[in-house]
């Protein structure tokens, strides 16, 4: 099997290698004795024009990138930036010069969005990150309608 990872793929890619049933299937040779034998080859190669693909140039936006397991929050994340008025009540949201985007919530929103419109490659989410959780829970996988309910709860505080 011939698999070659790229910037075009998400982070998880290994997991479509090959069908799980054929690495259990005894006849494909994976399994010896009841012992799964993966042998892998890596080779590092210079990256060609498939790999240049500019999202910013082809459709005005950039995505953000994956710590892991944020993928429930970077889509409830692009959801929000697209809402005109919901960008521009964060962005009118008053912070000071004190806050810092690791610790304020609105801070590193307003700070996310503005990359997000601004920046020629995918943005990180870790200072939003930062604000809500320690480094170990960022990597846990939360549900996106609680995620959602923290937020707003966090943005309204703010707003009062």
């Amino acid at each position: 099997i011939e698999h070659q990872l790229n910037a075009g793929e998400s982070d998880w890619s290994f997991t479509s290698f090959m069908p799980l049933n054929d690495l259990y299937d005894t006849n494909q040779g994976f399994i010896v004795n009841d012992i799964c034998v993966i042998e892998a080859e890596i080779a590092v190669y210079k990256a060609t024009d498939q790999y240049l693909y500019n999202s910013k140039r082809a459709t005005s936006y950039v995505g953000l990138k994956n710590q892991g397991a944020t993928c429930y929050m970077n889509s409830l994340l692009q959801m929000l930036f697209h809402i005109s008025y919901f960008r521009k009540v964060e962005y009118h949201m008053p912070t000071s010069l004190n806050d810092e985007p690791s610790s304020s919530i609105p801070m590193a929103l307003q700070r996310l969005f503005y990359k997000l419109q601004h920046n020629e490659s995918s943005v990180a989410t870790k200072d939003l990150t930062r604000s809500f959780w320690d480094t170990h829970d960022a990597f846990l996988q939360y549900d996106v309608h609680e995620f959602n309910k923290v937020l707003c709860e966090k943005l309204e505080e703010k707003m009062k």
